[in-house]
């Protein structure tokens, strides 16, 4: 389990449940706002049962795929159906993802570019395998850099099985009907390590952005409407413009390129002030 500090884990969850919203075409900061009636009775510390059942129910997406991004019951791989077995647990076969608690695929894609630290940080995309069946996606494919074919896997197989899953493959022709790219069905973009060693820092060196795909859906969707376009969603789709603040438990602050380049953009400021910061909202 990871021992994270509680702020970051709030922060993980509230920004995995944002991402997931933006998806599906939720105006954010709008679909994460608590309602004014509980958010007053919160700061008067007498919330209701009731009030407390809500604030659950529009979390519940995000706790549930917190727990299975950083503490899964099952990890079930993923592989390369073209590459020869090595053993009964097929080592060295190309893992091309993994599949968590039957619920969250996830697929690491290669390195993203080089940051004013020299920090070049692992890429992973998240499916929330739940939400690609509300979209109508039927199975993802994955463009294998192995074998230089499509594999294509069925949804149902993801979300069934308990062993290890070989995906079949389709050559380099057009996908089935209604099957997705990875690339097309990723709610989340992470940036750094997800082992279990960086889960179990109190602050792991990692990061959750809007993918490129759901970004410009976003855009489209939205364009001309300011209460979709707001600086809190520039911040969530905009990696050079994250950190955690530690003293508003997750908040989100557009920060400047550091005057120093082996501080990385997404370091907390070192010491002292922060000039031109604005404070703008918390996910």
């Amino acid at each position: 389990m990871s021992l994270m500090q509680a702020h970051v884990s709030d922060a993980w969850i509230s920004t995995l449940q944002a991402l997931r919203d933006v998806a599906r075409l939720i105006p954010y900061p709008v679909g994460s706002t608590i309602p004014n009636r509980i958010a007053d009775r919160l700061l008067d510390g007498d919330p209701s049962q009731d009030d407390l059942a809500e604030l659950a129910a529009r979390t519940q997406q995000g706790r549930r795929l917190f727990q299975a991004l950083t503490d899964p019951r099952t990890q079930i791989p993923v592989r390369c159906p073209q590459v020869r077995r090595r053993g009964l647990d097929s080592e060295g076969s190309r893992r091309l993802a993994t599949v968590h608690d039957q619920r969250l695929v996830v697929a690491q894609v290669g390195r993203a570019a080089v940051q004013p630290s020299g920090w070049r940080p692992i890429r992973t995309l998240l499916v929330d395998l739940q939400l690609l069946g509300d979209e109508g996606s039927v199975g993802l494919a994955w463009v294998c850099e192995g074998c230089n074919q499509t594999h294509t896997l069925d949804r149902s197989e993801l979300m069934g099985v308990s062993f290890e899953i070989r995906p079949a493959s389709t050559g380099s022709g057009p996908l089935p009907e209604r099957y997705s790219y990875m690339e097309t069905a990723a709610f989340a973009e992470v940036w750094g390590s997800l082992t279990q060693a960086e889960l179990d820092k109190p602050r792991p060196d990692v990061y959750m952005f809007v993918p490129p795909h759901r970004d410009k859906a976003y855009r489209r969707h939205f364009e001309g409407n300011p209460a979709a376009m707001t600086a809190q969603y520039g911040m969530l789709a905009a990696y050079s413009q994250r950190i955690v603040d530690e003293d508003r438990s997750g908040g989100l602050i557009p920060i400047p390129p550091p005057s120093d380049p082996g501080h990385r953009v997404t370091d907390p400021p070192i010491t002292g002030s922060r000039p031109g910061m604005s404070r703008e909202g918390a996910t």
